[in-house]
């Protein structure tokens, strides 16, 4: 092996070694948000139930379920948070054809959803988009898009 071989080499594993080992190896603390089959048990009545695309929504496989009980459902490295409201921008006294945001926490995350209206989906159920945002605590967060539904 050349001298500079040896140094790309050498440089090469020094820059493995200080960025924490392999390549594509995720941290301790890393997380995903994952799809859900189904509705959960808890969430009756009006709620909101959003999907990564239409084609998900339509096969019922869902990013976040929420009830307007205060309850809402992510699943996260494949299990099931079920998580609290705490804030939202929802009057109360109406119901879903407008822009909200709902923030949502559970004892390990805290769960933004940023609710854009898009159209009357029939009678009571209203067309959304937006974006959710979950953090941990040790404060890595995750973005993900949706599409999905609220209603009664």
């Amino acid at each position: 092996m050349s001298k500079f071989n040896l140094l790309i080499y050498c440089t090469g594993m020094i820059f493995i070694i200080a960025c924490g080992g392999q390549k594509g190896k995720p941290s301790a603390s890393a997380f995903t948000l994952d799809n859900f089959k189904g509705i959960p048990k808890e969430v009756q009545g009006c709620s909101c139930y959003f999907s990564e695309n239409e084609l998900k929504f339509k096969n019922s496989e869902y990013l976040f379920a929420a009830g307007f009980d205060s309850t809402g459902f992510v699943s996260v490295n494949s299990k099931p948070i079920k998580l609290k409201l705490i804030s939202t921008g929802r009057d109360p006294r109406t119901f879903g054809d407008y822009d909200h945001t709902d923030i949502y926490k559970s004892e390990h995350y805290q769960v933004t959803v940023d609710i854009k209206y898009k159209k009357s989906n029939g009678y009571e159920t209203w067309w959304n988009d937006g974006t959710i945002i979950i953090e941990n605590k040790d404060g890595q967060k995750l973005v993900k898009k949706f599409v999905g539904e609220c209603g009664c």
